[in-house]
C-alpha cells in the first residue's frame, strides 16, 4: 500500500498509474477523506488531553461533557477511517516507465528460448496424454472432488512430487530459506499481501476471518509482519512449498479444461523481503525471473 504522504506529493504520478491500470478509484475523494481524518485526529487527541486534565483535577462535570463530545468525534473518526482505509487499499503501485499500456496485445516479448518443436503427426494435449499414460483421472476426480477435481496417479503422482522437490531444492541451493507455511491465513495476511479486496471472491473462507490461501506468497510475506529489521539483516530470501486453493469464480468464461484453473494444487513460491528501494527491488525481481528460467531450462 502506498503511503498517503507519497500519494499527496505525487498526485499526478498516482493518477497516471490509476488511469493506465483502468482502475475505478476516486483519488480526490480519498484526499478529501484524509483531510477530514487528519482534522478529526487532531480534535480527538486534543479532547483526550483535556479529559486527562479533568480527571487529574477531579472535575467530574467537565469530564462528563468532554466524554460526550469525545464519543461523538471518535464515532465520526472510525467511520471516516474505515472508508479511507478501503480506498487506500485500492490505490495501485506505480508502474515502471517501460511497462506497455493497453490490453494483452500490447505485451512485449523480451526474449525467446530454444526452438518450437515440430511434429509430423497431430500432437496430443495433456488430457489425452494423461489418460493414455494412466497418470491422471479427471472423471473420478470430478466424482469425488466436484467440478475441476482430479486424481494424479502412478507416474503422474511421482512426477508431481519430483518436480516440486526439484524446484524447491534448486532455490534452497540459491540461498533461499526453505519454508512450509500455514495455508489457513487470517484476513490481515491477505490484505497485506495485496490479495484483498480484489481477490476475495476467488478465496475460500473457512472461518469468520480465516481463509485458504491461493499462493504461499501470502504466508511468506506475513511471516515477518509487525517486525522491524536492521538493513544489514536484509534481504531475507524464502522459498515456500504449499497446497493452494482458489474458487476460480472470477475465471468464468476462460479456459477451464483439465488441469487449468483447478481449485486445489501445489506450488513452489519464491519471496524476497528487501529494502524499500526501487533499484534493489527491480534487481531482486530479475533474480527471481532468472531462477524461474533456470528451472525451466534444466527441465
Amino acid at each position: 500500500m502506498l503511503d498517503i504522504n507519497f500519494i499527496r506529493e505525487n498526485k499526478e504520478k498516482v493518477e497516471k498509474s490509476i488511469k493506465a491500470r483502468k482502475a475505478n478509484i476516486d483519488l480526490e475523494k480519498l484526499l478529501n477523506l484524509d483531510d477530514q481524518r487528519r482534522e478529526l485526529i487532531t480534535k480527538v487527541d486534543d479532547l483526550r488531553a483535556k479529559r486527562n486534565t479533568a480527571a487529574k483535577d477531579k472535575n467530574i462535570e467537565e469530564g462528563k461533557k468532554i466524554k460526550g463530545e469525545l464519543d461523538n468525534l471518535e464515532k465520526q473518526l472510525k467511520s471516516i477511517e474505515d472508508e479511507w482505509q478501503k480506498l487506500m487499499l485500492q490505490v495501485p503501485n506505480i508502474l515502471l516507465d517501460d511497462v506497455p499500456i493497453g490490453d494483452a496485445s500490447q505485451n512485449k516479448v523480451i526474449r525467446k528460448e530454444g526452438q518450437s518443436a515440430e511434429f509430423a503427426f497431430k500432437i496430443k494435449d495433456h488430457i489425452e496424454l494423461g489418460k493414455s499414460l494412466d497418470i491422471v483421472d479427471f472423471e473420478r476426480g470430478v466424482k469425488v472432488g466436484g467440478f475441476r477435481g482430479y486424481y494424479l496417479k502412478n507416474e503422474g503422482a511421482k512426477l508431481h512430487w519430483a518436480i516440486l522437490q526439484f524446484a524447491f531444492e534448486h532455490l534452497v541451493q540459491k540461498g533461499f530459506q526453505p519454508v512450509v507455511p500455514p495455508v489457513i491465513n487470517r484476513r490481515f495476511a491477505l490484505v497485506g499481501g495485496g490479495q484483498f479486496p480484489w481477490g476475495e471472491e476467488d478465496t475460500y473462507r473457512v472461518g469468520d476471518e480465516d481463509f485458504l490461501v491461493g499462493t504461499a506468497e501470502i504466508p511468506l510475506m506475513a511471516m515477518h509482519s509487525d517486525e522491524t529489521f536492521n538493513l544489514k539483516d536484509l534481504p531475507k530470501k524464502m522459498v515456500g512449498l504449499s497446497s493452494c486453493f482458489r474458487t476460480e469464480i472470477g475465471s468464468y468464461g476462460k479456459d477451464t479444461k483439465a488441469l487449468y484453473r483447478v481449485h486445489e494444487f501445489y506450488k513452489v513460491e519464491q519471496v524476497v523481503l528487501c529494502e524499500a528501494d526501487d533499484q534493489q527491488s527491480l534487481g531482486f525481481f530479475k533474480q527471481l525471473q532468472e531462477n524461474s528460467e533456470e528451472i525451466l531450462q534444466i527441465l
